[in-house]
């Protein structure tokens, strides 16, 4: 039943409502945290947080604050649970729409520990401006890339671009504490020619 039609009675039985209007927004910070199948959610009257354990040696945790949702109500100062994770970002998937990007650029790393891609959609929070004429493939070395890491701490935007024979321009904008603005750039050839998939 659709939460517009229930009664005061009926929603005055539940100790926690949190609605949204979007379900994606939700459901990419659970994704971000989602590495085994259940997540102990702790609701208070600021938010959500929401842990991911691995055999207490690995904890990730979301915070999720109540001015995300529209309507956030809690009838206890804290309230526990657990879910299974991925059956809630499932359900959370169906009413948030597709999430299937189009022209997107993916980091991957590949290592002894195994493979890791990343996607960044052009529509994403994250980007600022996506520019891509055509399907461009580039490997750089991990030794090359790890010195920018020290500017990339320091950032508070990154521009990152490639020419036409693979060359990566890191451009890191930085503002120091007095509010002006710096730039950091790192150029990393391209370890060799990749064929496009």
């Amino acid at each position: 039943m659709p939460l517009s039609t229930q009664s005061q009675s009926e929603s005055d039985e539940y100790i926690l409502v949190a609605s949204l209007d979007n379900a994606r927004n939700l459901s990419n910070i659970l994704k971000a945290i989602s590495f085994k199948d259940h997540a102990i959610f702790n609701a208070t009257q600021n938010g959500l947080k929401v842990t991911v354990e691995d055999s207490k040696c690995l904890q990730a945790n979301a915070f999720i604050q109540a001015d995300i949702f529209q309507e956030f109500t809690i009838k206890q100062d804290v309230i526990g649970f657990q879910v299974n994770l991925t059956v809630l970002l499932d359900c959370l998937t169906i009413f948030g729409g597709s999430t299937v990007p189009g022209k997107y650029h993916r980091l991957s790393t590949f290592g002894n520990s195994g493979n890791a891609h990343y996607d960044y959609p052009k529509d994403s929070d994250m980007m600022e401006l996506f520019q891509c004429t055509k399907t461009q493939t580039n490997r750089y070395k991990m030794s090359l890339l790890k010195p920018s890491t020290k500017a990339l701490g320091l950032s508070c935007k990154v521009s990152v671009r490639t020419d036409s024979r693979g060359f990566l321009s890191l451009q890191y904008l930085v503002r120091n504490d007095d509010g002006q603005i710096c730039f950091v750039e790192y150029y990393c050839c391209p370890d060799e020619e990749v064929d496009e998939e």
